[in-house]
């Protein structure tokens, strides 16, 4: 991968980084119908996307193709949310 195109991919989600800082919290909207799976698979998509970032800068110099990381957001939600789910609601 060109060093320009995974810095410049970087550089973007950075940048989205600050809307989500205002929308992180209206994610606890996804609740109000109800703790459904589809709501725990949008609400961890949402807070999964800083530790993606995070990811990204932490390997992006010795690993360069990570910089698509955060593109896996939502799949890896979908994986994640039925095991979250289950035990979420059980406390509740």
């Amino acid at each position: 991968m060109p060093p320009k195109l995974a810095k410049g991919l970087f550089i973007t989600w950075l940048v989205l980084l600050i809307p989500w800082v205002f929308m992180a919290g209206l994610s606890l909207m996804f609740f109000d119908g109800g703790t459904t799976l589809e709501a725990w698979a949008g609400f961890c998509s949402v807070w999964m996307y800083p530790l993606m970032v995070g990811m990204v800068a932490i390997f992006r110099k010795k690993h360069p193709g990570i910089v698509f990381l955060p593109f896996a957001t939502p799949i890896i939600a979908l994986i994640i949310a039925p095991i979250v789910a289950p035990i979420i609601n059980s406390l509740f």
